[in-house]
């Protein structure tokens, strides 16, 4: 190197990044033109100057020097400080300096002392005792950059852990997938309906819906689940399935389902919502079921027996079967609501309702379809036989007497019954109308008895 100090002093002109010369007692001896404009200063408020008292000037102006983490530097920390008195070096030590109303710089600054290796300097250099170099240089934008990424990354963490938050309490099921079909999101509802404890061990997989089914009970393959419809792009809204987790109870749920895509309109995946109605179509179906029940007996209604007669003949000219309809109607109903009360009557149709479905078999429908008249309807496999025998256990059910709050109630019945053999022309009102007819009939000849 040229001992020639203004060669010297060129060169450190020319350097972009800002370098001083401090001697043993802490004296500016050398900065060059970047040193002092980064500092904010001039040359000759710099050049000369023990460097603790520019930072106490610093400081007593209202200055801050701040360290990476945002905190204040006590004096004795500044780094070029410590090295001026433990010889140790320092490199790329963050700082920042504000100044009130400016915006705050950073450097990045590095120092090590003259101490441990003074040859190849200049000769006036060393006479002169320089005893730390310090370089620095601006950082201010890396570091804004770094601190708008860590904001920017915070957000992201906060915004994730508010929608992992969110998900987890809703009481919809949600699940996603990727592009690919793999799941991605499958929350603790989605869980709680499919009956999965640990859903870890899903991510990354392809639904297979092997436990999603049709109303009907028709299972779903795995094509025809919502998810991978929609990333077809399929949009389902309200689609009623079924889902069944043995031993899980069966959940009934409507399904929406979309296709998911980037700010570009590329695909990135799909993402179903299920809402769970299992206890609402509970609900729905029970009320469905008082409406088609007689609210005294709780056997079916008149709505309900026009219903049940007019499937049953439909399915006996499906399948040729045999089909029963039989007529019951109490003798002298109306002496005993006249002697005993209303309350009575009510109490003795109850307990007819009730014997005559002990009577009859599962699959037979028994409806009460006005005051004191009932009506069975029976498919027959084994017609002579059958209807023989379900008219003597009708009849003997109607023989013993009800015991009632206000004593014992002896009770008889008028029965008929009329039959639609296979492939015949009877309507469901013609087979009510034969019923009945026989009903009256034996009703009249035990009246021409009595008399």
């Amino acid at each position: 190197m040229s001992n020639n100090p203004d060669i010297f002093e060129l060169i450190l002109e020319s350097v972009p990044e800002g370098v001083m010369l401090l001697n043993g007692q802490g004296v500016v001896t050398i900065a060059n033109r970047a040193a002092y404009t980064l500092l904010g200063s001039t040359r000759e408020s710099v050049y000369g100057h023990n460097y603790r008292d520019l930072i106490k000037s610093f400081v007593e102006q209202g200055g801050e020097v701040k360290d990476e983490d945002g905190g204040l530097v006590k004096l004795e920390d500044h780094p070029i400080l410590k090295t001026l008195s433990d010889g140790k070096t320092r490199t790329d030590v963050l700082l920042g300096l504000t100044l009130p109303g400016a915006e705050p710089i950073w450097l990045r600054v590095n120092t090590s002392s003259l101490r441990q290796n003074r040859e190849g300097l200049p000769a006036n250099l060393d006479e002169a005792g320089h005893q730390v170099v310090v370089s620095m240089r601006n950082v201010t934008w890396q570091h804004q950059s770094q601190e708008k990424l860590a904001r920017a990354l915070e957000d992201l963490a906060a915004e994730r852990e508010f929608l992992r938050v969110l998900l987890d309490n809703l009481q919809e099921g949600i699940i996603a997938v990727d592009e690919h079909g793999h799941f991605t999101v499958f929350n603790p509802a989605s869980a709680r309906f499919h009956g999965i404890s640990d859903t870890s061990k899903l991510i990354g997989k392809v639904p297979t819906g092997s436990d999603l089914e049709l109303p009907d009970g028709t299972r779903l393959s795995p094509k025809e689940n919502p998810l991978l419809r929609a990333l077809e792009g399929e949009h389902i809204r309200n689609e009623s399935l079924i889902i069944d987790h043995p031993p899980h109870p069966k959940r009934e749920i409507l399904a929406t389902a979309q296709s998911l895509h980037d700010s570009n309109g590329n695909l990135i995946g799909a993402v179903v919502a299920m809402h769970d109605v299992t206890e609402q179509k509970r609900v729905e179906r029970e009320l469905a079921d008082l409406a088609m029940r007689d609210p005294l007996t709780g056997v079916a209604n008149r709505l309900k027996f026009d219903d049940e007669l007019a499937d049953a003949v439909s399915e006996s000219e499906v399948n040729g079967t045999t089909l029963a309809v039989f007529m019951v109607d109490l003798d002298g109903f109306k002496a005993i609501n006249d002697s005993y009360g209303h309350q009575v009557g009510d109490e003795v149709l109850r307990h007819v309702a009730r014997r005559l479905r002990q009577a009859t078999r599962p699959k037979d429908t028994v409806a009460r379809i006005g005051g004191d008249e009932f009506v069975v309807i029976c498919a027959l496999d084994t017609p002579h036989i059958e209807v023989k025998t379900l008219y003597g256990r009708l009849e003997s059910s109607l023989k013993d007497s009800i015991a009632t709050e206000e004593g014992v109630v002896h009770i008889r019945a008028s029965l008929g019954y009329a039959l639609r053999e296979p492939h015949s022309k009877v309507t469901a009102l013609d087979l009510l109308r034969g019923a009945d007819n026989q009903m009256y009939k034996q009703k009249a000849a035990k009246k021409e008895i009595s008399e």
